[in-house]
């Protein structure tokens, strides 16, 4: 799908999407065996399981992707192109974030749809934005920059963006640079305050702050609870 949408199909059915014109066709598939879906998706979520898959009638289904999808499918896009990597490492962060859109499906809401002209004529320069971001989150960037990136006026720039990734610029940067600094607290032992400026924060404080505010809990508080959850999961490979 273009930027800012994901569609989840179930097994067993054919789907046909439609070509925008004026774009190019690049998508990412993640293709899962129906064995899959009925040994695995069904015996974790039980009745759990979100309405939309089990209502039969209902084949596909379209969701906004959130800012925290786009950055975990960023890492494993980039990986694999970068050809540094193994196949559990990659399994394991497409297991990732499917329980990710899993847990976005328990209350999905069906998207707006976005207006044929704005697809055609600005859809390539959100998704140049969204890249850009996605590459560029360590750094100071502004909304002049972003605009003199997709080679369009700041105040166009941040209404296109906002209509179709349903965010202002501002708010997917700070969504990806706090998911991020989600990765590094649970995968390494920097501390918050390196892990701050790793992410894009101009102070600890800063970070600290923003963190809170959006998970509601201290980064301290998840690298607690991380450390925690491992000593369990050992404790119990022992038994």
């Amino acid at each position: 799908m273009h930027a800012g949408r994901i569609l989840i199909s179930k097994p067993g059915f054919d789907h046909k999407t439609r070509h925008i014109d004026n774009q190019p066709d690049i998508i990412t598939i993640f293709e899962f065996r129906k064995s899959f879906f009925d040994e695995t998706i069904l015996d974790i979520y039980g009745n759990k399981l979100p309405w939309i898959l089990k209502n039969n009638e209902i084949h596909s289904v379209m969701v906004n992707a959130t800012p925290e999808l786009e950055y975990h499918h960023q890492r494993i896009f980039q990986k694999i192109i970068s050809k540094r990597y193994n196949s559990l490492e990659i399994d394991e962060l497409i297991i990732g974030l499917l329980e990710k859109v899993m847990t976005l499906l328990g209350s999905a809401v069906t998207p707006e749809n976005i207006p044929d002209k704005l697809k055609q004529y600005h859809l390539g320069t959100v998704e140049s934005a969204r890249d850009y971001i996605l590459s560029h989150f360590k750094e100071n960037i502004s909304l002049q920059q972003l605009a003199a990136h997709c080679l369009i006026s700041p105040f166009h720039f941040s209404r296109i963006f906002k209509a179709i990734i349903k965010t202002s610029p501002h708010q997917f940067l700070t969504a990806v640079r706090l998911t991020h600094a989600k990765v590094l607290l649970t995968e390494t032992n920097s501390p918050v305050s390196d892990i701050a400026y790793e992410c894009g924060f101009n102070s600890p404080e800063h970070f600290v702050t923003a963190f809170k505010q959006h998970y509601k809990f201290k980064p301290s508080t998840l690298r607690e609870q991380h450390v925690e959850k491992s000593k369990i999961s050992k404790l119990l490979l022992l038994r």
